[in-house]
């Protein structure tokens, strides 16, 4: 599992993250600083973490490769959220597909495994290994995990 860095950005305050949750473009720009914020012990502060990054069409390509790391993260929330914001990126990136695959193939919390297919059925052409990440996990015993994938995979064949 990937940990944020010592060179992330420290976590944003209570205040600054009420900002954010009223300025999409602004929140943006902060996304990896809110996915710090995901782990304060704060729970007011988390909730309106959650809402700043709700906001967030489409984080700046620049945060592609650190998205792709934290879809790995210990932390099942930062975990999730990069995925998510990966898949706002949409595309065919490989590399970002690699990312989302592997998560859903390993992570070892479901929701996040949920989030990964999630977020690959929002890119365009998906590769074979998404392709295969997302077949087996048709066929998961999570009940959610299965009906994501397999809708995912309907959706591609249409």
């Amino acid at each position: 599992m990937v940990n944020l860095g010592m060179s992330d950005p420290p976590p944003l305050t209570l205040e600054e993250v009420q900002r954010l949750a009223g300025d999409p473009e602004a929140a943006a720009r902060q996304a990896l600083a809110l996915l710090l914020t995901l782990l304060a012990e704060d729970e007011e502060l988390r909730a309106w973490t959650n809402d700043a990054l709700q906001t967030i069409a489409s984080p700046p390509d620049e945060l592609a490769n650190t998205l792709c790391q934290h879809c790995e993260h210990a932390s099942p929330v930062v975990a999730s959220w990069s995925c998510k914001l990966l898949g706002r990126l949409g595309g065919s990136n490989a590399k970002h597909q690699s990312a989302l695959a592997g998560t859903l193939a390993k992570h070892p919390n479901t929701g996040v495994r949920q989030q990964a297919a999630l977020a690959l059925s929002e890119m365009g052409e998906l590769t074979p290994t998404s392709l295969e990440a997302l077949r087996q996990a048709s066929v998961s015993d999570d009940a959610r995990l299965q009906r994501i994938a397999t809708s995912t995979l309907e959706k591609l064949a249409a």
